[in-house]
């Protein structure tokens, strides 16, 4: 598993780092062999700190299970809680990733991968909340573009969830 770690002088996306705000985040990249056990999309809702016609300063997504959000200057951040169906364990993988697409997250041209924030071990039918934040300056300069949001869940071990069984992952939109 690669992940990136920086100095509180910068902050980390992928395997780059860029300069940042005296806060440090490590993001890591998924390996391939990680089934995804759960995806899914919403779409942008603006919030307004002024009264619109101002333009929104973040992008609110409510999913199905979780909701993540996005803030003007690129930061964002993810929750959700994840169920583990079984006695034995396994490790699982809160990620989330933005695009911009038609409505109803159709045709998503995705702005690079996932992004992963969380690792936490489930055992017995565990419900664990997972939580995580970045930055990302490419999405500040795409903020206004920005539709769709994509959660995803990862495991490695003997994984399943309650609601979902494992699904293979979709084709990369935008290819």
């Amino acid at each position: 598993m690669a992940t990136t770690h920086c100095t509180t002088r910068f902050i980390c996306h992928g395997l780059r780092c860029v300069a940042g705000l005296g806060v440090a985040f490590a993001i890591s990249a998924a390996p391939a062999a990680e089934p995804v056990l759960d995806r899914q999309l919403a779409e942008a809702k603006p919030f307004h700190d002024s009264p619109p016609p101002a333009q929104p300063s973040r992008w609110d997504f409510d999913f199905d299970e979780g909701r993540a959000l996005l803030r003007k200057d690129g930061t964002w951040q993810v929750e959700a809680e994840i169920s583990h169906g079984g006695f034995r364990c396994g490790q699982y993988r809160l990620g989330v990733r933005f695009g911009a697409g038609k409505p109803g997250c159709l045709d998503v041209t995705w702005l690079g991968e996932p992004m992963y924030t969380t690792a936490q071990k489930h055992c017995n039918n565990a419900v664990r909340p997972h939580q995580g934040s970045g930055f990302d300056a490419l999405l500040s300069d795409a903020f206004e573009d920005i539709s769709c949001a994509e959660r995803l869940i990862r495991c490695t071990g003997l994984c399943s969830t309650r609601q979902k069984g494992v699904i293979e992952p979709a084709p990369r939109y935008g290819d």
